[in-house]
């Protein structure tokens, strides 16, 4: 009976349930059984989960990156690139390098990513973009994701391509018949890249004239410069078969060739049309002409006087002397005849070789059937020509006429 309610007599149970019967004086089997049941109306403690042991939540402090400063002219633009640089905020903490991003502003496309380490040489070069455009360019300070944090270290700056032309240029000292022009390119000289000529000028140049068609007019093509043009920011080149004293008009048309293979394309920038004259022939002055007999015969010496010699120095120049009854404004007149030629140097003033009153009345002719022309004229005019000739180029002027009056006493034969 005891064992059917679990009282097997054992220690255990003799040690817990047994004391307690004695005290409460229970010896009957019925006794027992209300204990037992007062038993199992007592509560029963609730179910608790085992206690298991975390780790401590540690919390890291992100260090705050600051934001690239700008520089004054920050941004070098041409037709085709941006050089940017930047310099480094007031503390490096944290930061090693930075993100340079161009955007495209109108598309807001990412036209190129660029990261810099961090160090001395801050700058970031793009290339090959389009000329007057606007870009935005962000530049982001970088460091551990982990451990730092540039939500707000960004400097964001903007720029716009340059805008062609950006070639000038200028008529240096034209001559009588040149000129050098000189070429000044804004975007920059470029001599070579890898070898390869990647720049070039093309000059042409014409007449002034009211309508131009520049696709006849004559060119000079100039190739790249050197090293020299380079640092100079100049290039120049000479146009030679000017005329003398002429207006001209000229344009410069620079070629850059970017980029190799399929990637390849060609910008050109072409100048202003710039006017220039060339410098005129400076005219002769025929200064006096004197009588003198040699040989029984009455000759005149004619003195010519030049205005500026120098001029000549890349050229020739011959005189002509003419004689005429009659004066022009202009030039010669109608019945103006050339009497001699003489080829002088770069003189001054110089003597032209002399000729006979008998010459003069030769080629008048009679003016009457046995009597010289020359009877009855009291004076005869003179003047000089002067031509100037270099390469292919030849241009004349003229002398005013000179009135050289004839000896009353002398009677042509």
């Amino acid at each position: 009976m005891n064992q059917f309610f679990g009282f097997s007599g054992n220690n255990r149970q003799k040690k817990g349930i047994e004391p307690l019967r004695r005290r409460l004086g229970v010896e009957s089997l019925e006794s027992r059984e209300l204990l037992n049941a007062s038993i199992a109306d007592l509560p029963q403690p609730e179910y608790a989960p085992p206690i298991i042991a975390t780790a401590a939540t540690t919390t890291v402090t992100q260090t705050k990156l600051l934001a690239p400063k700008s520089v004054s002219k920050g941004i070098d633009v041409t037709p085709t690139t941006l050089n940017v640089r930047w310099a480094h905020p007031s503390s490096t903490i944290g930061i090693t390098g930075y993100e340079v991003t161009l955007i495209h502003t109108q598309t807001k496309a990412i036209v190129k990513t660029v990261t810099v380490n961090l160090g001395n040489d801050l700058s970031c070069k793009f290339e090959g973009l389009s000329d007057k455009t606007k870009y935005q360019i962000s530049i982001k300070s970088l460091g551990d994701p982990d451990t730092t944090d540039n939500s707000k270290a960004t400097l964001n700056l903007s720029a716009t391509t340059a805008t062609f032309p950006v070639v000038t240029a200028k008529a240096q000292k034209p001559g009588l018949t040149s000129t050098e022009i000189i070429i000044t390119d804004k975007d920059k000289i470029i001599p070579f890249e890898n070898g390869k000529t990647v720049k070039t000028y093309t000059v042409q140049y014409a007449a002034k004239a009211t309508s131009i068609n520049w696709s006849a007019a004559p060119s000079v093509v100039v190739p790249a410069g050197t090293v020299a043009d380079a640092a100079k920011g100049t290039i120049s080149c000479v146009i030679n078969g000017l005329q003398p004293g002429e207006n001209y008009v000229f344009r410069v048309t620079a070629t850059y060739t970017e980029g190799t293979g399929s990637a390849a394309r060609t910008l050109t920038s072409t100048s202003k049309d710039v006017s220039f004259k060339t410098t005129a022939l400076p005219a002769p002055t025929l200064a006096k002409a004197e009588f003198t007999i040699i040989n029984g015969e009455l000759c005149l010496f004619p003195t010519v006087k030049q205005t500026n010699p120098t001029l000549f120095q890349t050229g020739t120049v011959s005189y002509t002397l003419y004689f005429s009854t009659t004066t022009a404004k202009i030039g010669l007149p109608p019945d103006a005849q050339k009497i001699g030629t003489d080829k002088i140097g770069t003189a001054a003033t110089f003597t032209m070789q002399p000729f006979t009153l008998k010459e003069i009345a030769a080629l008048l002719g009679e003016s009457s059937p046995g009597k010289p022309a020359l009877l009855g004229l009291a004076s005869i005019n003179f003047q000089v020509v002067a031509t100037y000739t270099s390469g292919t180029v030849s241009a004349e002027v003229c002398s005013k006429a000179l009135k050289v009056a004839l000896p009353k006493w002398y009677v042509p034969t």
